[in-house]
């Protein structure tokens, strides 16, 4: 009873794995036509295979015997002999007949294997290529949270590299597959010759195949931990490059180095580990080649004293054959190796595949067309940690045009508020609403166009400045005028005319070559350009100095002029003229108005207003 249901869960997740294989090919718009025909035509280089060795039986025969007779009764042969019968009348034209014949068939065997190799080369290049493209799209489907829990190294070693396992997977059962099918070719040709010998060869190469078989199932076994180890090399190279000058401020070089060594000795201690399985392989193979040669060598001698009618060129021919199965009889083995090896990268494959903890932003159908009256905010909560709350019932709304700016010290939620607005995390329905409807409802596509933000946290591309500030809008339809335009009002103009190439000057990746304000008036001019009717404002003059924060903060009033302005400030100094000012502490709104009211009040902002009145 316990045995029939073990064989039951083992079809059933044998069922499960073919649904899920079907399912991922369907979803990468996998055009099978490359493969079936790369089947086909390795099907034909098999069927030109036995053709061949019937030939090369009949050469070898007609040489000891030296008769070529049996040409005239060899179909193609016949066909040319009986075209030109007095170009083929001695017995050494015969044999340059059945040689030319042999060679054309094995020619013609060569070119269809070599196109059904191009072919499968073909279809798993496009097997990549859609695989990557796929795990890139699913990467800009998740939502801000799965990037916050998850490891950047690692998400990129599974694009780089883990697209190619299921290509090389293929690859892999297609040479399977067209050594299988030249191994049909050879046990036909075998048991013609000798079924007693080929049930003895057979037997013997099952019995190797066992023992190579338990190598693969250790290779199944060790190739999750192998693969971790891997996506932990690539994690410790991430993190010490992005965070170089934090090693550097401690004088760290030394213990990174050591750390990384570490994890580099303990995944080349598991590829060793490997690789001596993979490397046993080949002995193995190799002694039961020897086996068979002698097993058959010795039967043969045997048969031949027995039987003398036994011909000596197919004794020949049998041990070629025996010497070309041997490696098609273990290519089913090569491809349970590649199988094994590919487990742990499969496995974290169908883990970006499958929709579990990817956080996504849900939106609807509805078209935004613009702010006409307001955003409301009703009763909403957040958390970004099940237990822990950032956000606790937040009531208030933000008039179209007003500038409204949020206040609190840190951790108060002000940040998450604006990623939210932004749709970074996905809110409770009913939380957030434009004009009475929920943002849930809006298309991103059609909501992000009227947002624009400048962060505390500025991100730039390793491109140029221009790139930098058009990135997100038709380049093409910005002048040059226009982007001086921007970047005089984000006063970054005078700074990009010092230097050699202008707007077309690389910032370095994350802008390294940039300094902390320049980066930010960058940003800012990014903004500018996108001239959206929403404008959210992050600590948007926390990179800079005094003297260009002034600067800086003329260009916002200007940009901020008839526009819905959301800022988010520690400096109060820079919201003086917010028309409503919102106090959040704890994730709690704890009480809003005008800057006047609030400072009369004396209550939660007075206490901030006087701590910074010396600012």
């Amino acid at each position: 009873m316990k045995l029939k249901i073990m064989t039951n869960l083992k079809n059933y997740k044998f069922f499960l794995n073919i649904i899920a294989l079907r399912e991922f090919l369907r979803r990468i718009h996998l055009k099978m036509a490359y493969f079936f025909i790369s089947v086909g035509l390795a099907l034909i280089a098999m069927c030109l295979n036995i053709i061949m060795l019937s030939f090369i039986i009949h050469l070898t025969n007609g040489l000891i015997n030296n008769d070529f007779q049996i040409v005239k009764d060899l179909k193609i042969c016949r066909i040319i002999y009986h075209a030109f019968p007095r170009l083929f009348v001695s017995s050494s034209s015969l044999f340059i007949l059945l040689a030319l014949v042999t060679y054309a068939t094995a020619f013609l065997k060569n070119v269809s294997s070599y196109a059904a190799s191009l072919s499968i080369w073909k279809f798993a290049l496009q097997t990549s290529s859609k695989i990557k493209r796929l795990i890139f799209s699913r990467y800009l489907s998740f939502g801000k949270m799965y990037f916050d829990n998850n490891n950047m190294g690692y998400l990129n070693y599974i694009l780089t590299n883990f697209s190619t396992e299921v290509p090389g997977l293929i690859k892999s059962l297609h040479v399977t597959l067209s050594q299988t099918f030249m191994l049909f070719a050879y046990l036909f040709i075998m048991c013609k010759i000798s079924w007693k010998l080929t049930i003895i060869v057979f037997v013997t190469l099952s019995i190797a195949g066992f023992f190579l078989k338990k190598i693969v199932e250790h290779l199944k076994a060790k190739s999750p931990a192998f693969t971790k180890a891997q996506i932990g090399i690539s994690n410790s190279i991430f993190n010490i490059l992005s965070c170089m000058l934090l090693v550097k401020s401690y004088a760290l070089e030394e213990q990174e180095s050591r750390r990384f060594a570490e994890i580099s000795d303990r995944e080349a201690k598991l590829s060793l580990g490997m690789a001596k399985k993979i490397q046993l392989m080949e002995p193995i193979e190799d002694m039961t080649v020897i086996t068979v040669m002698v097993i058959v060598a010795t039967v043969t001698g045997f048969l031949v004293s027995k039987d003398p009618s036994f011909k000596v060129a197919n004794i020949f021919v049998f041990l070629y054959l025996v010497r070309n199965s041997i490696p098609a009889f273990n290519s089913i083995n090569t491809y349970r190796v590649a199988l094994a090896k590919a487990k742990g990268p499969i496995i974290d494959l169908m883990k970006i595949l499958n929709d579990n903890n990817k956080y996504f932003v849900i939106c609807g159908n509805r078209e935004f067309t613009g702010l006409r009256n307001s955003i409301e905010f009703c009763n909403l909560s957040f958390s970004y940690v099940k237990g822990i709350t950032a956000l606790k019932g937040l009531t208030f709304s933000i008039d179209k045009g007003k500038t409204t700016a949020i206040v609190g010290p840190t951790g108060a939620g002000k940040t998450t508020l604006l990623n939210l607005i932004m749709r970074f995390y996905d809110c409770p329905p009913s939380s957030i609403r434009m004009d009475g409807i929920d943002i849930r409802d809006f298309t991103l596509k059609s909501l992000m166009p009227h947002i624009a933000m400048v962060s505390q946290d500025v991100l730039l591309l390793s491109d140029t400045i221009r790139n930098n500030i058009i990135y997100g809008v038709d380049g093409e339809s910005i002048t040059e005028e226009k982007l001086i335009y921007v970047a005089q009002k984000a006063r970054l103009y005078d700074f990009i005319t010092q230097l050699p190439d202008k707007f077309d000057t690389l910032v370095g990746d994350r802008g390294i070559k940039l300094s902390g304000g320049e980066k930010q008036r960058i940003s800012i001019a990014r903004a500018l350009l996108k001239d959206s009717e929403i404008l959210i404002l992050d600590e948007a003059t926390s990179s800079l100095d005094t003297k260009t924060e002034r600067l800086i903060q003329q260009a916002i009033e200007e940009a901020t002029r008839g526009r819905t302005t959301i800022v988010v400030a520690h400096r109060l100094s820079t919201i003086k003229h917010a028309d409503k000012i919102v106090v959040i502490e704890g994730g709690r709104l704890i009480e809003e108005g005008p800057l006047n009211e609030l400072v009369a009040r004396e209550g939660h902002f007075y206490l901030y207003w006087e701590a910074q009145k010396f600012y």
